[in-house]
């Protein structure tokens, strides 16, 4: 987007320090907060995901990583 930011993307988090740090509220905007402001379940989902596409890229290092390349990749992480 033109003004660095992506869609929206509001998520709940149960956690409670993140919670009680943010006025209260249990809603993050995960497209648009940095990962080290993220609440603890969320940076350890996003730790987690990346993980897998980093194993499913290391695996596949002699494929062509075009679009459908990344699909796939995407299925797995979803997946997992």
């Amino acid at each position: 987007m033109k003004d660095g930011l992506y869609e929206s993307r509001v998520k709940k988090t149960k956690d409670q320090d993140w919670i009680k740090a943010h006025r209260g509220t249990d809603e993050v905007d995960i497209a648009n907060t940095d990962y080290i402001n993220l609440p603890s379940d969320w940076q350890a989902e996003n730790k987690a995901s990346a993980e897998v596409a980093v194993d499913e890229v290391l695996k596949n290092k002699e494929k062509n990583f075009d679009n459908s390349f990344i699909e796939a990749v995407s299925a797995v992480v979803h997946e997992k």
